[in-house]
């Protein structure tokens, strides 16, 4: 795993720990709040899958 592979992860893991809290935690779900939760899984997934570590020996 390089550093991009585990800051995508990073990424995904706190944006389900954020949409759970949203669905489960508050008194009103907020579908706004949810849509960005969503985009930040995406921005980890394109992290995770697009960037590659320059230093990494192959």
């Amino acid at each position: 795993m390089d550093r991009y592979h585990k800051r995508g992860m990073i990424y995904i893991i706190i944006s389900i720990i954020g949409i759970v809290i949203e669905l489960f935690f508050s008194k009103g779900i907020d579908y706004t709040v949810l849509i960005l939760w969503v985009g930040v899984i995406g921005i980890g997934i394109i992290v995770m899958l697009m960037f590659k570590d320059p230093h990494k020996k192959r």
